[in-house]
């Protein structure tokens, strides 16, 4: 009874589909197993990999080494921004619709920051082109979009993230093998600071010819406090001040 009701509603859509994955926190394992026993309603495991790479920024935007992965912020954006419009085009259709509009400038207000962390289990894997043998630690660098909002009026939200914190909106930026340091904290966040200034806004094309164009603000709101050589703190954090509110 339980399949043949599950039959009536027919095939998920990919989207549906990698929702239900995420949802239930499946393994390859435990899916596959689900689509065998109602294979009407729930596509191949093919599916859920092809959702894995649309959800992802490009191949060629992703730089790695054998102590260091790292993807190009503007790639990462633009990815992230382009992901939540499609989600929005009904809404947006219909702003510019009723505001007699062939386009709309927007603003997506990201969080970003990075931290340190410890513990890890030791492999002693080799580094080619470098004596270090401790991978232990894990430095990482993570932005998160908040809320994406009309140029024009910052008070017209389009999307607004209801849970900041939620590890499914956290996009990681760099993850390295490497202690957490006064230097290295310092060299990361004018790596990240200069990238972050250099970026463009980004148009994303919509049905009749209409279009979004997409501009990107930050807010620092998460760097561990390190001591320097006179004892005071090194500590930038922002936590939402009055542009995440």
């Amino acid at each position: 009874m339980y399949t043949t009701l599950s039959d009536s509603h027919g095939m998920m859509s990919d989207e549906e589909t990698f929702e239900y994955f995420l949802d239930c926190d499946m393994s390859k394992y435990v899916y596959e197993q689900t689509h065998k026993k109602n294979p009407a309603r729930f596509p191949t495991y093919k599916v859920i990999q092809k959702m894995k790479a649309i959800c992802s920024p490009p191949l060629d935007s992703i730089e790695k080494t054998a102590t260091k992965i790292q993807v190009r912020i503007q790639s990462l954006m633009q990815h992230t921004v382009e992901r939540i419009v499609k989600s929005l085009k009904h809404e947006i259709n219909q702003y510019m619709d009723e505001n007699n509009q062939d386009f709309v400038e927007m603003v997506l207000l990201s969080s970003w920051g990075m931290d340190g962390s410890t513990g890890y289990s030791q492999y002693h894997q080799s580094f080619p082109g470098t004596n270090q043998q401790d991978d232990s630690d894990v430095f990482s660098v993570t932005t998160t979009p908040i809320h994406l909002y009309l140029l024009s009026n910052r008070k017209h939200i389009f999307w607004y993230n209801l849970t900041p914190q939620s590890i499914r909106y956290c996009r990681p930026i760099m993850l390295e093998f490497v202690k957490e340091s006064k230097q290295v904290v310092i060299d990361c966040k004018n790596t990240i600071k200069r990238e972050l200034s250099e970026l463009v806004p980004v148009k994303i094309d919509l049905e009749q010819e209409k279009y979004v164009l997409v501009d990107f603000d930050f807010v620092m709101s998460k760097v561990d406090g390190i001591e320097d050589s006179k004892g005071s703190v090194l500590e930038e954090k922002t936590a939402y001040t009055e542009k995440a509110l």
